[in-house]
């Protein structure tokens, strides 16, 4: 089917087995071998496939191409079943330059290294044209894939070992050309197969075939034998050597046995690996085959054996630490023999630590190859810690230095090393018996100690047990006490908490007993020894009885009786009786009292006192201080019979003088209006006995600001007093004069009580008192009113006013600024002097309120008055309206807006101004932006407030806008700007009216232009399947858009040039400024001059900017 100038391709190969020395390893006689074959043509690509009809080897390619550039030649093997159209996998054999357009060149490639196919699976090949080569075959031939040929396309090859038996075969399969490979078969081989599994003492099987067609050969002695070093295992050690003739009579083909008599594998006790040995077969030349000598092996692999394992013998070892300093663990080997090291470490995650031993270090044991067993010392550290039962753990790694490969630690791995608690502690009270007398101390101490080890911390308690006298009431508490020894401690001191109660109690005992020793951290503690003690509270709380004093002292006018205390020391548990007594040995005598029979004093159980009253008479005789003494006695009917009478066993109680009487004024100070009256009374009283007469005088002192003139009469005044009087009234002397005068005083004073039978009188308390005439004929001076209103630009008044006295006298009126207005309102803010002449009652003042033209709300300020000076009468005063506010009316108003109701800006930035119309003064205003519009905050650096502040006397103020000069591309965008929170100073009279809002434009901005990088391209189309064209963009870069390119044919160039001559979509995203567009240049085989053809840009769209 092909003809004419035919490229190929020659494959040679060598037989799987060695190929030996021989007269015929080149070439042979032609056959034909059904092969597979799989080819295709793609885009200069040749693949080619053969399945091997039996294990190959092949050396090399053998090829013809025409054509001009550079051929490579690659393969691969698949398997059964598989493709050589993959596309990877490939190996390269080399490559050649062609040059030979018309002919048939050619070329060998030999493998560095045979190439080994297994029978049945696909050898492939591919020729490939570098780039810029072209290569061609005859234009009349269509090639197919899986296009199969007819022998009459084989090419004949040169013929070779004429005469000889076919040692060699050369097949032909189609192929542009030749494809041969050459197969080397034995006449004799190992036919059980050439690997065999065995293991100790085993005698494995090998037998040996002839080849079918040489069965008719003659005889043949095949010598079968052991090939000694040729693997891993040991003649003699691990197989027997052995040699043996097997003898292959005409027309035997096998299989013979070749081990007859063989010893086979040896089985010894050595833990060994898996090892290899070698047997082979030798047939000697007798120039019958294509070999000088040929042979064949068989591979034995002897399993591994003897494998060993390693652990210790038990599971748990016991140690106690004051037994003996070290113990002993014993690692066992089970299994085969042979030398090797392993690792004993130390696991302390346990109870236990480093501490308890005196080395924690990995030790590595070492065995021999007869050793079954190692001894190893745990280093068990004996200190003098009190502690429990602690462990750790050992374990076994690390198995090294084992020649056989066979051990491994299984079984016991791991074992637990386990430390009997040591170093125990016992705990008792240092005392058998403690004693504590109740009424010393509310509680008493104890002592608990601790003997032996002192490392641990632990908890006791001390319980108490009332078996003896003492009751649960003579403590405090009957709840164990816990006592908490820290480490180191050897003793606790405990208090006891007795009741000290006020019972009358004998000696009294109970228990105290130590139990429930818990936390101790070792478990050593124990409690021994003084294990319970008892305590003896000594006999308490005898009563003692007695007065509460010595001395008393009554008045007989203490409603016939006087209280005394009676008071009871010690126990309260008790009631008893017990008699005052009385006895006159002083001035009192019988008829002092209304009583002289004893007084019975009862207590009650728990009282600690008696109140008794003394029985005195009051009569109405006036006495001297007169004595009498009571004393106790008699103590009776008390339970616990150990009361006695102690202390304040007797008392004198004096009777005070009776009846005595006192004289003074009623009051310290008198105070009388000259004008209301001629006369003044002021009172004299007695206190006291009232049964006697008696006279007592007032006199008069001028020691103040009034004088002798003041009164009608200087002499002394007499006061007679009659029995039963207890007050009398005098009238003082006071003259009604008509000068104006101050407040004025004088004192007047009790002397000289004569004429009073009793004896027992006297002038005590208020000796003296003073008498003030008030001020007469006084004036007061204040304002009109005490609010004014006040305009800017108007005279301003107020208005004085005296009410009283006639006489001159001047004042301040002063300014006060506390309200609004400040110093700056008035044209001077200084004191305004205000003189009044005698008889004149007001005066009209003008305030100094200043015309400015501040803008100003409504401010007040205070006005008063101070200062009443040069008043000749000293009885002037302001009183009333002694201030006044006074309110300035608002004043001088302005606006505030924008200059304009829109702006137009760019991105780079303008400013808008904020105008005022009207009064001066400081003030803000806030400028806010609105976004209701195209644009965003984002179009702004920031969207914040901001606050526009104006001097006093600024007209307008400018504000910059933050417009974002950012690089994205956009339309003509707006936004509001507004006015709001006019604040401060003259804010008050400020308003917002106007241009209130504005609009803001921000112009369009960033544009962006689209086209092509050049405005020609050019292609040649055997050079590349496509070709590419660059579209750019220029200005903003921050939006995405779509666009497309389209193609116009009105040159050379037809759609059929062009794979596709649809329009082609080319998308841009934000930031990108370039986009590679490929064009569908179709690689056509058609002998074409220059064609040009349009391209052109069109239908930009999805622009968010649209600009």
């Amino acid at each position: 089917m092909l003809r004419g100038w035919m490229p190929g391709l020659l494959l040679l190969a060598a037989a799987a087995a060695p190929l030996a020395r021989g007269k015929c390893a080149a070439n042979g006689p032609l056959t034909t071998l059904t092969a597979v074959l799989d080819a295709t043509y793609l885009h200069e690509r040749y693949r080619f496939g053969v399945r091997a009809q039996r294990d190959l080897a092949y050396k090399g390619v053998q090829y013809g191409v025409g054509g001009s550039g550079n051929v490579e030649i690659l393969y691969q093997s698949q398997a059964s079943g598989g493709s050589c159209f993959g596309g990877t996998g490939w190996i390269s054999a080399g490559s050649i330059s062609v040059s030979d357009p018309g002919g048939d060149h050619i070329r060998t490639v030999t493998f560095v290294t045979p190439v080994a196919v297994a029978k049945g699976e696909i050898f492939c090949f591919m020729l490939k044209s570098l780039s810029g080569s072209i290569l061609h075959i005859d234009t009349t031939t269509s090639l197919a894939k899986d296009e199969e040929y007819a022998t009459d396309d084989y090419a004949a090859v040169q013929a070779g070992c004429a005469g000889l038996p076919p040692c060699a075969e050369t097949h032909g399969v189609p192929l542009y050309g030749r494809v041969l490979y050459e197969i080397v078969r034995p006449q004799f081989y190992i036919s059980s197969g050439l690997t065999v599994a065995t293991s100790e003492g085993a005698v494995p099987s090998v037998t040996v075939s002839r080849d079918a067609n040489a069965v008719d050969s003659g005889p043949t002695v095949v010598t079968c034998v052991t090939v000694p070093a040729a693997g891993t295992a040991t003649a003699g050690d691990d197989y027997e050597p052995f040699a043996v003739n097997v003898t292959f009579t005409d027309g035997v083909a096998g299989p013979l046995s070749c081990l007859s008599g063989w010893a086979g594998v040896v089985d010894d006790t050595e833990a060994e690996p898996s090892e290899t040995f070698q047997f082979q077969i030798t047939v000697p030349d007798q120039d019958r085959s294509c070999v000088d000598e040929y042979t064949d092996l068989t591979v034995f692999t002897i399993a591994a054996s003897d494998s060993f394992t390693v652990d210790f013998d038990a599971a748990a070892y016991p140690v106690t630490e004051g037994l003996s300093a070290t113990y002993n663990v014993r690692v066992l080997r089970t299994g085969g023999t042979g030398s090797f090291e392993v690792d004993v470490s130390y696991d302390l995650s346990g109870t236990a630590s480093a501490s308890d031993l005196t080395s924690a270090v990995t030790v590595t044991l070492t065995f021999a190859a007869a050793d079954m067993s190692k001894t190893m010392s745990l280093a068990i550290n004996d200190d003098a810690l009190a502690e429990p039962a602690e462990s750790f753990g050992i374990a076994l790694s690390n198995l090294a230095a084992d020649g056989s490969g066979q051990g491994s630690i299984a079984g016991t791995t791991t074992a637990t090393v386990t430390i009997a608690a040591s170093d125990p502690f016992v705990v008792d009270f240092g005392s058998l018996a403690y004693t504590v007398t109740e009424g010393s101390a509310v509680t008493y101490d104890v002592t608990v100690m601790r003997s032996g080890g002192t490392t641990s911390s632990f908890d006791v308690d001390v319980g108490f047990t009332f078996g003896g006298a003492a009751a649960s009431a003579d403590v405090t508490s009957t709840a164990a006490l816990v006592v908490n020894f820290a480490s180191g401690e050897t003793s606790k001191v405990v208090t006891l908490p007795i009741f000290d109660d006020t019972l009358a109690e004998p000696d009294e005992d109970f228990t105290i007993s130590l139990s429930n020793l818990r936390n101790d951290a070792t478990g050593v503690g124990s409690i021994s020894g003084n294990v319970s003690a008892t305590v003896t509270i000594a006999a308490s709380d005898a009563l003692a009885v007695g007065l509460d004093a010595s001395t008393y002292a009554v008045t007989e006018g203490n409603a016939g009786t006087y209280d005394v205390t009676v008071v009871r020391s010690g126990t309260t548990s008790s009631s008893f009786d017990v008699d005052i007594v009385v006895a006159f040995g002083g001035a009192a005598v019988s008829a002092d009292l209304t009583l002289t029979t004893a007084l019975v004093v009862s207590f009650a159980s728990g009282e600690t006192s008696k109140v008794v009253s003394v029985p005195i008479n009051d009569d109405s005789i006036s006495e001297p201080d007169e004595d009498f003494t009571i004393s106790l006695s008699n103590l009776r009917n008390d339970a616990t019979g150990v009361g006695t009478i102690s202390g304040n066993v007797t008392a004198v109680v004096t009777i005070a003088a009776s009846d005595p009487f006192a004289v003074d004024f009623g009051s310290l100070a008198y105070t009388v209006t000259e004008g209301s009256a001629v006369t003044y009374d002021v009172t004299v009283m007695r206190s006291g006995g009232t049964t006697s007469s008696f006279d007592v005088d007032v006199g008069f002192a001028f020691a103040g600001t009034a004088v002798a003139a003041d009164l009608t009469l200087t002499t002394a005044l007499v006061v007679s007093f009659a029995p039963g009087e207890t007050g009398k009234v005098v009238t003082l002397p006071i003259d009604d004069d008509d000068l104006a005068e101050v407040s004025e005083d004088f004192t007047i004073s009790l002397s000289n009580l004569r004429n009073d039978a009793t004896g027992v009188g006297s002038i005590a308390g208020n000796v003296t008192a003073t008498v003030t005439i008030a001020a007469n004929d006084p004036f007061a001076v204040d304002f009109d009113a005490s609010v004014y209103d006040a305009t800017e630009g108007t005279s301003n008044t107020v208005v004085i006013l005296r009410a009283g006295g006639l006489g001159s006298f001047d004042l301040d009126l002063g300014f006060t600024f506390g309200g609004a207005a400040a110093s700056a309102d008035l044209t001077s803010a200084a004191v305004i002097a205000v003189g009044f002449a005698s008889g004149e009652t007001s005066k009209v003042v003008t305030l100094p309120i200043d015309d400015d033209d501040l803008a100003e709300a409504v401010e007040d300020f205070t006005i008063s008055l101070s200062n009443l000076r040069n008043d000749a009468t000293g009885v002037g005063s302001i009183a009333g309206n002694v201030s006044a506010t006074v309110t300035i009316a608002a004043s001088d108003p302005f606006d505030v807006s924008f200059d304009a109701a829109s702006y137009a800006v760019a991105e780079d930035g303008s400013n808008l101004t904020v105008v005022r119309l009207g009064g001066t003064g400081a003030f803000d205003v806030d400028v806010g932006f609105v976004f209701s519009g195209a644009a965003v905050a984002a179009d702004l650096t920031s969207a914040a407030v901001i606050t526009v502040s104006f001097g006093a006397l600024d007209t307008s103020v400018d504000v910059a806008v933050p417009i974002l000069d950012d690089s994205i591309a956009e339309p003509a965008e707006d936004f509001a700007v507004s006015l709001s929170n006019l604040a401060s100073g003259a804010a008050a009279q400020g308003s917002i009216t106007g241009n209130v809002t504005s609009t803001v434009t921000i112009a369009a901005s960033d544009a962006f232009a689209v086209d092509f990088d050049a405005a020609t391209y050019g292609v040649t189309e055997g050079s590349a399947g496509t070709y590419d064209v660059t579209i750019v963009r220029s200005g903003g870069t921050m939006s995405s858009f779509d666009v497309d390119v389209g193609f116009t044919f009105g040159g050379a160039a037809a759609s059929a040039d062009l794979t596709s001559a649809a329009v082609i979509a080319v998308g841009f995203a934000p930031g990108e400024t370039s986009k590679v567009v490929t064009l569908p240049i179709d690689d056509d085989d058609l002998a074409e001059a220059a064609e040009d053809f349009t391209i052109s840009l069109s239908n930009l769209r999805n622009d968010a900017t649209g600009v």
